[in-house]
């Protein structure tokens, strides 16, 4: 017969478990009605991305994320983004998705995203960008958008930059892009009924020799093993694996045991008289 003590810890230990296994989330027991809804848009999303309609894909995928986010929903965001030509949104997404992926992307899938990130912002137009006051907001064609780092990434072509803050006058600007050009605004927003700035004094400068026509550079070639395919499966948060929570049960239980042995004094037995029985959990 076991030592009393040992039996009650024990037992303790086995209520802890199933206490904890009993308040994990419900995703991790079953699927919520907005994960569902999430699942069957993410479905219809693939359906039309293998179908060829990238921008009702987006649609699709974009309604999966809000409902539930899963990093391999930003992946074929980006996916039909590049299918699309939509250069910027597709760097935008891959660095998103492999920001919340984390670990979960793969040493090979990461570096072979790094590339491809490298070939993409190769046909962009840089732009960094300067702003006073602090709360600026800058809308590029109709659509918010924050700097990263000071910089922002148009397409080539021309584009309408508004900024606009509290109190202060808006500015407009029209830039007309170029693929690899890197450009510079700085950009100073007035309070509204403040005086503007006098008129710079014009200065006569000499006649600037026309530049040489900018030519086209060539596609950049494929770079080799680039992981085109969509993924037709969502990912999981790491809260809602099971694995996750029998392993907080376990290292619970087991602090449970050292204390109340610790408190009762009693030795704990050796391995040999040991004699436990399978408990699961359901």
């Amino acid at each position: 017969m076991g030592h009393p003590r040992t039996s009650m810890t024990m037992l303790l230990a086995a209520v802890i478990v199933a206490f904890i296994v009993s308040v994990a989330p419900a995703s991790v027991r079953a699927q919520t009605p907005r994960e569902a809804s999430a699942a069957l848009a993410f479905q219809r999303g693939a359906a039309a991305m293998q179908g060829g309609r990238c921008e009702e894909a987006i649609g699709f995928f974009s309604e999966s994320y809000r409902l539930a986010p899963a990093s391999n929903t930003l992946y074929n965001v980006a996916h039909c983004h590049r299918e699309l030509g939509h250069v910027r949104f597709a760097v935008q997404f891959y660095e998103q998705y492999l920001s919340e992926a984390g670990s979960e992307v793969g040493r090979s899938r990461e570096q072979a995203l790094r590339a491809l990130l490298v070939d993409l912002r190769a046909r962009l137009a840089v732009v960094g960008v300067q702003m006073q006051p602090f709360d600026t907001a800058l809308i590029v064609d109709g659509n918010r958008v924050r700097p990263s780092q000071g910089e922002v990434l148009l397409d080539p072509g021309s584009h309408t930059l508004f900024f606009t803050a509290p109190g202060h006058a808006s500015e407009r600007r029209v830039v007309d892009a170029r693929a690899g050009e890197h450009l510079s605004l700085d950009i100073v927003l007035l309070r509204e009924g403040a005086a503007a700035p006098p008129p710079a004094v014009p200065v006569v400068e000499a006649p600037i020799a026309t530049p040489p026509p900018v030519l086209a550079l060539p596609p950049p070639a494929a770079t080799p093993h680039l992981p085109t395919e969509p993924m037709t499966t969502r990912s999981a948060p790491i809260y809602t694996r099971w694995w996750f929570w029998t392993g907080v049960a376990v290292v619970v239980a087991g602090g449970v045991t050292a204390t109340v042995l610790a408190v009762s004094g009693t030795t704990a037995p050796q391995p040999a008289d040991l004699h436990f029985e399978t408990l699961r959990v359901r």
